[in-house]
């Protein structure tokens, strides 16, 4: 069988309109937590829709079993902004990872992805979203990340298999 560019669906992406009442919401109603509360993020670098353009957000993660749930504001246009601008709050994209992001780039390409927005992330990561045509209004990212974030979200998948139900933020 052929090594796929890209791994299963990590994450499931949340545009809310407030991280701490997303927060309030997965863990009180859908038994999901404790969130790890990242903040303000302001990638490094960014290209949204072809140009090159400063990208943040507020950020908040945690886990239901192997699915990671992300909490996305956006606070500059974006993808995310797009996504909100339209009214809409609740999922906007799905997450695969990659050891390889030439190749998966390939891929999309070959699949007639088009991309949508790109960012550089604190310590080399690199993450790409794309769109389909027919893709019901979802995008997917494709994520190349260092091994410090892959622990950390291995940090955080843990503390949700442990989690009392009663915490439900906790910053980094």
């Amino acid at each position: 069988m052929a090594k796929r560019p890209y791994g299963p669906i990590l994450q499931a992406a949340f545009i809310v309109d407030d991280v701490d009442q997303g927060i309030r919401y997965w863990t009180g109603r859908l038994n999901v937590g404790p969130f790890f509360k990242v903040g303000r993020i302001d990638f490094l670098e960014g290209e949204y829709r072809g140009e090159r353009a400063p990208i943040s957000i507020d950020l908040a993660l945690a886990y239901s079993g192997d699915l990671q749930i992300e909490l996305i504001k956006p606070l500059t246009p974006s993808i995310f902004q797009e996504f909100r601008d339209q009214h809409k709050t609740g999922v906007q994209h799905f997450c695969v990872l990659t050891d390889d992001i030439g190749s998966a780039r390939d891929d999309m390409k070959s699949r007639g992805a088009t991309l949508a927005q790109r960012v550089l992330v604190q310590g080399g990561s690199e993450v790409d979203y794309y769109e389909f045509d027919d893709n019901l209004g979802l995008l997917l990212e494709v994520a190349a990340l260092t091994p410090d974030y892959l622990e950390m979200f291995e940090r955080i998948k843990a503390a949700a298999a442990n989690w009392d139900g009663r915490t439900e933020i906790v910053t980094f």
